[in-house]
């Protein structure tokens, strides 16, 4: 599991959105993430935010750009605050495959917030490409 900076995140990397089950056998690696699709960032939060908040964060969310994530099986997108996410290192080739050929956003669709742009390189905080290592398949699968 990495973290990267909500502005950091790329389609193909696996985004943290459950936290995991509990049970005997623990959960499967990337139980509990999912594919993003698509990225919009919105370059202020102030058309978002309740225009009489003032608290801490709010106030911190004020002129900053949000990430807007449409991930994969979500009926809309997710807008992140500002900071750090959890990401998965590594997912089966398995579910890459089929994630990346059934896709539930897919791209060429006009942008759904006013004034946002699509990251379209990398992240100056980012070393490695966006997406997780492929994983073998699981036994039995």
């Amino acid at each position: 599991m990495g973290v990267h900076l909500d502005k950091a995140l790329r389609a193909g990397d696996y985004l943290q959105i459950a936290s995991f089950r509990w049970s005997v056998d623990g959960h499967g690696p990337g139980e509990g993430y999912a594919r993003i699709e698509r990225v919009e960032h919105i370059p202020s939060a102030d058309g978002l935010l309740n225009p009489e908040a003032d608290g801490l964060l709010t106030m911190m969310a004020r002129g900053q750009t949000t990430a807007a994530v449409f991930c994969q099986g979500m009926p809309g997108p997710l807008l992140l605050r500002c900071g750090g996410h959890r990401v998965a290192d590594a997912i089966h080739a398995q579910r890459l495959a089929w994630d990346e050929t059934n896709p539930t956003w897919p791209p060429g669709e006009p942008l759904w917030f006013r004034d946002t742009t699509e990251p379209a390189d990398a992240h100056h905080s980012r070393t490695e490409a966006a997406g997780p290592e492929p994983l073998p398949a699981p036994l039995g699968a």
